[in-house]
């Protein structure tokens, strides 16, 4: 009897395994058709996410490019404000020069001015310089 028991479990095992089997795959199959309908937009969706990840690397790529470019004309800029700038001071410089001189001229002419209409300078010439410093 307990041969006949066992021999009974073993088969009830076996008709449950094979049963259970055959549920999996069928809940299996029954699932597949979900899991494709899901799949598929998720895989466009991870297609698009790599494709935009592309692309923004090639972006960045050629933001860095541009963005070298731009700091060079930028320094090449600099250069040239610079040069100018110092072109702009020495013209400031020589045209105050240039005033300095025809200041000192125009003492000079006075003073020539006045020695041929034969006056005395000594006063005149004081004042004139001092005018000019």
């Amino acid at each position: 009897m307990a041969t006949s028991l066992y021999n009974q479990s073993a088969s009830s095992r076996s008709y449950q395994m094979k049963s259970l089997d055959a549920a999996n795959r069928a809940l299996a199959a029954s699932f597949q058709p979900l899991a494709a309908s899901l799949e598929a937009p998720l895989k466009a969706h991870v297609q698009q996410i790599h494709q935009n990840a592309k692309a923004l690397d090639q972006q960045t790529k050629n933001l860095e490019r541009e963005t070298a470019k731009l700091s060079r004309q930028t320094k090449e800029w600099n250069a040239v404000v610079n040069k100018t700038s110092r072109g702009l001071k020495e013209i400031g410089d020589v045209q105050n020069w240039a005033e300095m001189i025809e200041r000192e001229l125009a003492i000079v002419e006075e003073t020539l001015r006045i020695v041929d209409e034969g006056e005395d300078i000594s006063g005149i010439l004081e004042s004139a310089y001092h005018q000019s410093s």
